[in-house]
């Protein structure tokens, strides 16, 4: 058998923690109420499960070969693939902060003990942090320590979920467990913003960009990812072939179908966008939403090659539609789109098992989560009486 030397999945010093300072003991008992500076001492009465970390892969296999080269390469693209590259950017990012604070405070990152992580989770919430970002920092800490060996599930040990509880009861009375939500457009905003489109090809792409995702709801990161060959247009509407995404990291692709609209709703009409942009592209293979130099009428190359469009360049084209159109207010994001799809969709009264399938949610409570439609505009009591 072949020893398993655990490569380095997040960054060069992803394992290499420095160990804090060795603490001093205290050379007489501690008066009543007195604790060692730094030290872990677990609240009397919590019900805290005792936890004894296994041994390390390495520790376990010590006795075989180590890893060549390729080997750590091949496990190291493992342990990458495993997760979306969104993911293992967000999970670097919390990781570092995490470690960051325990060399403050003179504690051990890596393994760490249960208490550090509550009295880690605690000191997020007294800076003000929402609870998405207490969650993400114990998902990027559980994967580190997973990715290391140390099998701890960190999530179900009392007191890290006691420290979960106490921040959300904090942030609900401080009014922090409001989410944020990025800006939905209505049906007027949409109108002003394509008919604000200059007559550049540049235009034509940012045009077929809002239409889509005004009516497929698609995220930020597909818009990047979708290639030529993954539309097909017939004489009814469009196919879009999203070969993977947030829900789908396998890749099996799925197909969203967005059908023509009527003359008068030409506006709106995602079919007959994509056509224009297309025409003014070219189908040759490659990106299907290329970038452009200033001005709009000449693609950026890169080594004399076009490129495509990232997730930023979404909220790019939202920004200087919405500003070009003389709106007013917050401004869109990426994410502002597929927003925009589900709550006109909601606000037509369109049947949430109908709009799943377009937006690909697999938890309707998730879906519901998207509709910014006025409360008062479809009361449920309107409905009641005959």
């Amino acid at each position: 058998m072949e020893s398993f030397t655990q490569p380095q999945i997040f960054d060069q010093d992803y394992f290499t923690v420095p160990q804090p300072p060795k603490r001093q003991m205290p050379t007489k008992a501690l008066e009543p109420r007195q604790t060692p500076s730094k030290a872990l001492v677990v609240p009397t009465g919590l019900p805290v499960r005792s936890e004894s970390p296994k041994a390390s892969v390495e520790q376990r296999t010590a006795s075989n070969r180590e890893l060549t080269a390729v080997e750590s390469g091949r496990l190291l693209n493992i342990l990458t693939n495993s997760r979306s590259e969104n993911t293992n950017a967000a999970y670097r990012r919390a990781w570092a902060a995490f470690v960051r604070w325990t060399q403050e405070q003179g504690f051990t990152a890596l393994p760490a003990e249960p208490t550090v992580i509550a009295l880690y989770l605690d000191s997020l919430n007294e800076d003000g942090r929402r609870i998405s970002t207490l969650t993400q920092g114990l998902s990027a800490i559980t994967a580190a320590h997973s990715d290391a060996g140390h099998k701890q599930d960190f999530f179900h040990n009392n007191l890290v979920a006691a420290a979960l509880r106490s921040a959300k009861r904090d942030m609900a009375r401080d009014g922090r467990s409001l989410v944020s939500k990025p800006r939905a457009f209505r049906q007027s905003e949409i109108l002003a913003m394509v008919e604000a489109m200059p007559d550049t090809p540049q235009g034509a792409r940012d045009k077929a960009i809002l239409a889509m995702g005004v009516n497929a709801g698609l995220r930020a990161s597909e818009y990047a990812a979708l290639n030529v060959s993954d539309i097909t247009i017939d004489a009814e509407g469009m196919d879009i072939r999203i070969r993977s995404s947030k829900t789908d990291q396998e890749g099996q692709s799925e197909l969203v179908y967005v059908s023509r609209l009527a003359p008068a709703q030409r506006a709106f009409d995602a079919v007959s966008a994509m056509e224009s942009w297309l025409s003014a592209r070219g189908t040759i293979e490659g990106p299907l939403f290329i970038a452009y130099r200033k001005g709009g009428q000449t693609p950026h190359l890169i080594e004399g090659k076009v490129h495509g469009v990232g997730r930023d360049a979404v909220t790019a084209v939202l920004t200087r539609a919405f500003t070009r159109a003389g709106l007013t207010g917050r401004l869109p994001s990426s994410h502002s789109l597929r927003h925009s799809f589900i709550t006109q969709a909601f606000a037509r009264h369109l049947d949430a098992t109908r709009i799943a399938k377009v937006s690909r949610h697999k938890n309707l409570r998730t879906l519901i989560a998207y509709d910014q439609s006025s409360r008062k505009a479809n009361p449920v009591s309107s409905g009641l009486w005959n």
